[in-house]
């Protein structure tokens, strides 16, 4: 593009900040390989998606994600506040404390690894021979596959939307491959769990290195985020066991069929879903350098937003069974459970967006007080129907509503603080 149309294109950004009071170069620019990053890893997970719905059977899909569900309950275990608490410091002080966070990501991705092998072992003990090697085989895995993640969150920080975005591409489509040419060859659970590992690893660990060759690493330091990072991963013990709780109660209780459905189900909601995340991966490293007013932007945005939201979800309500008929012939039964599901993703964007404003102000009372009441009411709203009798849709419309209930008090706990709980808790606020 001609230089004299970029000064045209920035100077009209620029006009619109008067209005929107938005850095729209900034929103522009970071927003559009955000975008991109999540239409191609959405494109990736999809193809992912129909191979396994074309050369897999549900029940042994089923047995596969009920393997990588337990891993990700496990992984509540290790210290998971560190990608926010990267990006925050990458972005306030400097490059140092990635290197940290390496190290640590390492030590403490340990203990889900431990316990997954353990759990494993159990397994073989009761004759489950396929699930036990499976956990034990993630367990070997877990702890680099775990931290050589943290790449993304590194490069957020720097605010390089455009190299998070193509080195991103590297595990998408190396993932993508490596399960395909796995499927084509084999319908054995242990070979797909061992491929899915190996490969996110090896691409991962390319992307690592990448990163680190654009910023290479000052010397470490240690961060306010630190301690930041401690406080996440002990709230992410709660959301991180209620996002994996739901397919592993299904599964023993409803069996792996009924598993392979609700995820499916959830197959394209999850893509739309990360698409409502942009907006608070654009919003952390700006809080974080210069910390705004957040009760006073939800005043003024949150109507906007919602109304943006509900327009993407009604408009996929309606496409729906489309998209279904076209991509998993083998799960219409999942497109009515679709649908609802995407009625609570306006709830979980609106979340998101108020736990990163939380985040970027160190509220700590306030995201232990929203973080604790979220997971119980879904744990509850979870465990309930399915020891009563209930059925998948019963579990799939309770979550729904309590996810939108929750984004609600979300939004109250940001209007009045006295909501807030964990009165010996100490807030850092950064102003």
């Amino acid at each position: 593009m001609p230089d004299k149309w970029k000064e045209k294109i920035i100077k009209i950004l620029r006009w619109s900040e008067r209005y929107t009071k938005t850095d729209m170069v900034y929103l522009t620019s970071g927003g559009f390989w955000l975008l991109l990053g999540q239409i191609t890893g959405s494109i990736a997970s999809l193809f992912t998606a129909i191979f396994f719905a074309y050369f897999l059977p549900k029940e042994t899909y089923g047995v596969y994600k009920y393997i990588l569900s337990i891993v990700g309950m496990l992984s509540a275990f290790s210290l998971t506040g560190l990608g926010s608490a990267l990006i925050q410091a990458t972005a306030r002080i400097g490059n140092g404390f990635y290197k940290l966070a390496i190290k640590k990501s390492l030590r403490w991705a340990l203990i889900p690894s431990f316990l997954s092998i353990a759990v494993g072992i159990y397994y073989l003990i009761q004759s489950n021979a396929a699930i036990g090697w499976g956990l034990i085989i993630s367990g070997v895995l877990y702890s680099p596959y775990a931290t050589f993640l943290l790449f993304s969150g590194y490069l957020n920080g720097k605010k390089d939307f455009r190299r998070m975005t193509l080195f991103g591409l590297v595990p998408d489509f190396g993932v993508l491959f490596s399960i395909i040419v796995a499927l084509l060859f084999t319908k054995n659970v242990l070979v797909l769990i061992s491929t899915f590992f190996i490969s996110s690893i090896i691409t991962n660990y390319i992307a690592h290195r990448l990163s680190l060759r654009v910023y290479p690493t000052s010397k470490t330091e240690i961060h306010p985020e630190e301690k930041l990072s401690k406080h996440l991963s002990i709230l992410n013990i709660f959301s991180t066991i209620v996002s994996y709780i739901d397919k592993i109660l299904i599964f023993h209780v409803l069996g792996a069929t009924q598993v392979a459905i609700y995820l499916f189900a959830n197959a394209v909601p999850d893509q739309i879903r990360g698409l409502f995340k942009i907006p608070g991966s654009l919003a952390l490293p700006k809080l974080a350098k210069t910390p705004k007013d957040i009760k006073k932007i939800f005043q003024k945005q949150l109507l906007r937003i919602t109304a943006i939201y509900g327009v993407l979800v009604a408009i996929y309500i309606l496409v729906a069974p489309l998209i279904y008929r076209l991509l998993f012939p083998a799960y219409l039964e999942s497109i009515f459970y679709s649908q609802i599901i995407a009625v609570g993703i306006i709830g979980s964007g609106i979340l998101i967006l108020i736990n990163n404003g939380l985040q970027a102000r160190h509220e700590v009372r306030s995201l232990y007080t929203l973080h604790v009441v979220q997971s119980v009411s879904l744990l509850i709203v979870t465990i309930t129907p399915l020891f009563f009798g209930g059925s998948l849709l019963t579990v799939i419309v309770a979550r729904t509503a309590t996810t939108l209930i929750i984004s609600i008090f979300g939004y109250l706990l940001l209007q009045y603080p006295t909501l807030k709980l964990f009165w010996f808790l100490r807030d850092n606020k950064i102003t």
